[in-house]
């Protein structure tokens, strides 16, 4: 995917599959958009929380990473889990 645009945009580009809304770009395209891979049109900012976990009993740590867009209205969020993408393996 080229080009990640606004949330709930309907343009030619996302009809035709040139890009894609936000809400329903992948955990790998959301990735690549931050990597720079892919163009951010969102015009958007995002909350990135990094949480880790000790597991005592295999002794290592738990890790998850997820990236959060809230639209205008706060009950109207779009979130990704990013932890197994070149994003996620950076944090």
């Amino acid at each position: 995917m080229k080009y990640i645009d606004p949330y709930q945009c309907s343009c030619t580009g996302c009809i035709q599959g040139v890009s894609v809304p936000l809400e329903r770009a992948t955990p790998k395209q959301i990735s690549d958009m931050v990597g720079e891979e892919s163009l951010d049109r969102t015009n958007a900012s995002f909350h990135i929380c990094v949480t880790a976990q000790w597991s005592a009993g295999y002794g290592l740590w738990d890790r998850k990473v997820v990236m959060t867009y809230t639209h205008a209205d706060p009950y109207d969020q779009v979130s990704w889990d990013v932890t197994d993408t070149p994003l996620g393996m950076n944090q």
